[in-house]
Order: C-alpha cells, then structure tokens, then sequence
C-alpha cells in the first residue's frame, strides 16, 4: 500500500500530455506477463544506466496473465526511483470494467486474502 500511495503522489504531479526526449524505449501490451517484461528489459535496457534511459509503457499492465502484480510492482517501483524516466500511460486494461471482466481483480483478492481494499 505505501508503494501505491508513493506512485500515486508522482503520477498525479505529471501533466496529461509529456515530451521524452530520444533515444526512448518504448513497450506495450504486458498483460501480466513478468518473466516475459523482466527478459525484455535484460535485453534492452542497460541497468547501469538506468537514469540515462528513457522507458514509455503505453498500459495494458495486467489480465490475462498470472503475474499483474508483480509486473505493476516492478513498474510502479522503476516510475518512483527514476520519475522523469519512466512514463506509464493507462491502458484499457486499466480500468475497472475491465479488471473485473478479466483476471486482475481476482488475482488481487486471490494474492491478498480477498482484502477488497488493495483492488480499490
């Protein structure tokens, strides 16, 4: 929970719309996938220069996958460590019509003891 109110203070300082300068990496469509986004990002991004890199998630962070937390975890604490580095556009997924449609609600409640509270 810190996690999330922590990002939350650095998205909702971000203006709507963002210039990224170049060079910039950009990824889509995670779907829950986190081994899949990790081995990208061993293969295209230099972790020793990580505040040199410019990264643009354009959403669809989870469902269909098993691993949604994980991934919004990984991403949420790269957006707090280097926040002028990371930008995370909401996907469609990024909703609650479709996280209750598809995996992610029940892959919070399942994870967090069926703690409502976390998925809100």
């Amino acid at each position: 929970m810190e996690l999330l109110k922590e990002v939350i203070k650095i998205l909702k300082k971000e203006p709507n719309v963002k210039t990224i300068k170049e060079p910039v990496i950009i990824v889509g469509d995670i779907h829950g996938q986190y081994y899949d986004m990790i081995h990208m990002f061993e293969k295209v991004v230099d972790a020793r220069n990580l505040s040199a890199t410019n990264m643009l998630f354009l959403g669809d962070y989870v469902d269909r996958g098993n691993y949604s937390i994980e991934v919004c975890i990984f991403l949420f604490s790269l957006k707090i460590q280097y926040p002028n580095n990371i930008i995370l556009l909401r996907g469609n997924h990024e909703s609650r019509a479709m996280t209750e449609h598809f995996t992610f609600r029940e892959e919070v409640l399942r994870k967090y003891d069926d703690d409502e509270s976390v998925y809100e």
